[in-house]
């Protein structure tokens, strides 16, 4: 066992919520108002939202009242969990959260209680294409280029570039605040991809680890000693070690041909089916 000392304040990794403001209701003791925004769902928004939650809690010592926003149907299932949890070892952090449909919403308060700076988000409502045409219409009123950019930004969820241009009245709007606007969205498109993506090789490098542990047990019953071979740490594939554990541990004869399948699984070499059986 070797000890490498660390330092000893106990703050956790910086985390930056898309938004978070104090909120009391009634004049009651202030809680954390947390809110996300996800382009389309996917399995690890609620790992996320209790990693956000619980920073958020510890930071400021309140309640938090988190709410993941979705901002795309695609992907999104029927029932939506109603608490996440974000696990390191045997340490879990749970937090309650909601989430929103966007595209579920009643446009109407949006469209006469938000003001302008509120109306490209309701073409992500329950927004008819007609009405869109109508939003489209007062936006390009306000000749504000920002507003213009979002409009066209937040549209392009549900519209093609070409059509939101024409809801403008034939705007385009300066390519400067369109890269202001734009990049936002599509960064936060691909830091999505990429954590789920990484969600992804997590599970196949979970199941690696627990083919390659099966994979030990059995050498080390059947063929003491090879179960300590660096060899198998090389193998990240999970198919494959089970397939040495099916094929080779278990089944074989041979120690050579055993240590030899390890080596070739190791080198990605295709390896001989049942070798000293």
């Amino acid at each position: 066992m070797e000890l490498e000392p660390l330092r000893p304040e106990s703050a956790p990794p910086v985390v930056m919520p898309d938004y978070v403001a104090t909120m009391r209701i009634d004049g009651g003791e202030p809680s954390v108002f947390h809110v996300e925004f996800f382009v389309r769902y996917r399995k690890g928004i609620p790992g996320t939202m209790a990693r956000y939650g619980g920073s958020l809690a510890l930071q400021y010592r309140r309640p938090v009242q988190s709410v993941a926003l979705l901002l795309g149907s695609e992907g999104c299932p029927d029932e939506l969990p109603a608490f996440g949890a974000h696990s390191i070892g045997e340490t879990s952090i749970t937090h309650a959260f909601h989430t929103v449909r966007l595209w579920e919403l009643d446009p109407e308060p949006v469209l006469s209680e938000g003001g302008p700076g509120l109306l490209p988000w309701a073409l992500l409502t329950r927004l008819g294409r007609e009405d869109a045409w109508r939003v489209g219409a007062q936006v390009a009123a306000t000749g504000e280029e920002r507003l213009i950019a979002r409009f066209l930004m937040l549209g392009s969820l549900r519209y093609d570039r070409s059509e939101l241009e024409q809801m403008l009245g034939g705007i385009r709007v300066g390519l400067g605040e369109a890269i202001l606007e734009g990049y936002s969205l599509r960064a936060r498109e691909a830091a999505e991809r990429d954590e789920a993506r990484a969600e992804a090789r997590g599970k196949a490098e979970g199941k690696a680890e627990e083919a390659r542990s099966i994979l030990r047990r059995a050498l080390a019953r059947f063929f003491p000693g090879l179960e300590l071979s660096r060899e198998i740490d090389e193998i990240r594939d999970p198919d494959v070690l089970e397939s040495l554990l099916l094929d080779h541990a278990i089944r074989a004869t041979d120690r050579d041909a055993v240590m030899r399948a390890i080596t070739l699984a190791a080198t990605a070499q295709e390896i001989e089916p049942s070798l000293g059986v």
